[in-house]
């Protein structure tokens, strides 16, 4: 931790803990809960890397299942609905804008390719893009 947070007097996340104790209504404002969580955790590093390799293996077999049962070059959604997968999976992906809905909101096309097919994911999209040419550019001063 100290290599992040060079010149810090923070040394652990118990550490960090301890000074939002002190500073509440600054410090604490939210997710102070899974910093007191992750203080209490007994997972090790090297838990952590399995677990992690374990969960990008299965998010990739789950997506190249997905692409060979169905035998396409892609999945195509509307809106971001597997990008808590693909960037997992190490899988390629690119968001094309795609028109506004009823509220005026932004939306796009994302294209999911195989691991390691990004040139095609980015020629799909492109093509995409310029056959329907549905960007629209929001007005100026466009909140949420």
């Amino acid at each position: 931790m100290g290599t992040h947070f060079a010149g810090s007097k923070a040394t652990s996340v118990a550490d960090i803990v301890r000074f939002n104790t002190e500073n509440p209504e600054v410090y604490q404002p939210y997710g102070q809960q899974y910093l007191e969580a992750s203080s209490e955790s007994t997972v090790t590093a090297e838990d952590y890397r399995a677990g992690a390799l374990q969960l990008r293996s299965a998010a990739a077999a789950y997506l190249d299942d997905l692409l060979s049962e169905h035998d396409v070059d892609a999945i195509v959604g509307i809106g971001n609905n597997l990008s808590g997968v693909y960037p997992t999976a190490g899988h390629p992906a690119v968001t094309v804008p795609d028109g506004v809905n009823s509220e005026g909101i932004p939306f796009g096309v994302t294209f999911v390719g195989p691991y390691l097919g990004d040139g095609d994911v980015l020629g799909m999209a492109y093509a995409f893009e310029q056959v329907t040419n549905a960007r629209v550019i929001p007005p100026t001063g466009f909140v949420r």
